[in-house]
């Protein structure tokens, strides 16, 4: 019969089958990849977009913004919860994106909570959050977010919170989701799950602040690597949040004092009196103002940036460890300054390195 038993004929049509089985098979494992939804977190206390942002925001397709609407913390006199920071809506209705109201809330709010406070308090913010959205003409909204960093003694009394804002909104079918820091993925037994539809996972903020031995407490890769196998086994569907912004952390005498925004080794370049000090320390050398802060000799500013290579490489840890859903990508934050430092085709890698 010779080394092929097949006719030309009958070898064209196996080759036929063979080759439409390949590509049904390339279209479903193309069809069953996460699709990536783009956003940006926008967090300041008056909306205004520029057409730069704009253009921005549309050229890397983002359809959604995370809007901070205002603050909940304990006013220091009479120690009750109370809305700070309340965002001076401008035209928002007409930026045609998807707005999704964000209150950040102090987790001392819930340290002496009890029920008749906590169903309260559920009551004032959706009453706060619909005042907002009249007065901004924003409408529809599909989801709520809230952004607190429970701990195990007011875990309880932030998850009846969430539980009574629910109700407060019943009958809309609105999602409601919550930011997830790294530790409550790895530790969920333990801190417990929030008794809502989504989380943000918040890829940033991972290291200690306060710590002298911290190097970049915006992204510590090492310490991000003992938490990141957690991630697909959450029992939430989760999105991400990475970070663009940059900061300086203010020493004084030993102790933090600050966390001066916007602050890069760039910025600090440009003002003598600051003299590097090792790495990323920079010493003030004689009393001054500087970018509206007061400061004072032998003070110390550690500069944290998350530089496009910082980015690259979160994505790049990231993508081992992605949910298995289809999830938005949010970036930590829309603003003039932040936003030239990253190229749309920046971005666009980013997303591509996590699709």
């Amino acid at each position: 019969m010779g080394l092929y038993p097949y006719k030309n004929s009958e070898l064209k049509r196996i080759s036929s089958i063979l080759l439409l089985s390949f590509f049904v098979l390339a279209i479903g494992c193309k069809n069953h990849k996460n699709k990536i939804a783009p956003s940006f977190y926008y967090w300041k206390s008056e909306f205004s977009i520029s057409k730069a942002e704009t253009e921005y925001l549309k050229q890397l397709g983002c359809t959604k913004l995370y809007v901070r609407f205002f603050d909940v913390d304990l006013e220091d006199e009479k120690r009750f919860p109370v809305p700070v920071s309340v965002l001076q809506s401008g035209d928002i209705r007409n930026t045609g994106l998807q707005i999704v109201p964000v209150i950040f809330i102090t987790n001392r709010v819930f340290s002496n909570a009890n029920d008749s406070s906590v169903k309260n308090l559920a009551t004032k913010v959706a009453l706060k959050i619909k005042a907002i959205c009249e007065k901004g003409n924003i409408s529809p909204i599909h989801e709520i977010q809230i952004d607190c960093d429970w701990s195990l003694k007011t875990r309880e009394s932030f998850f009846d919170f969430l539980k009574e804002l629910r109700s407060a909104f019943l009958p809309a079918k609105i999602v409601l989701s919550a930011t997830i820091r790294l530790h409550q993925v790895k530790f969920a037994k333990k801190t417990g799950i929030p008794p809502v539809d989504r989380g943000m996972l918040m890829y940033y903020n991972m290291g200690d602040v306060k710590s002298h031995k911290t190097g970049n407490s915006i992204l510590d890769f090492e310490k991000a690597e003992r938490y990141v196998n957690f991630i697909d086994k959450y029992p939430l569907p989760l999105d991400i949040a990475l970070p663009l912004y940059s900061w300086g952390v203010l020493f004084r005498r030993g102790q933090v004092i600050d966390l001066v925004n916007n602050l890069d080794i760039k910025s600090i370049a440009k003002d003598n009196l600051f003299k590097i000090s090792r790495d990323n320390l920079y010493r003030c050398d004689s009393d001054h103002y500087f970018l509206g802060q007061y400061f004072y000799k032998n003070d110390i500013l550690r500069i944290e940036e998350t530089k496009y290579k910082d980015l690259t490489k979160a994505a790049k840890q990231l993508s081992r460890h992605l949910p298995h859903h289809d999830f938005t990508l949010a970036f930590y934050h829309l603003d003039s300054t932040i936003i030239q430092k990253y190229s749309n085709e920046n971005l666009i890698h980013i997303i591509n390195l996590l699709d």
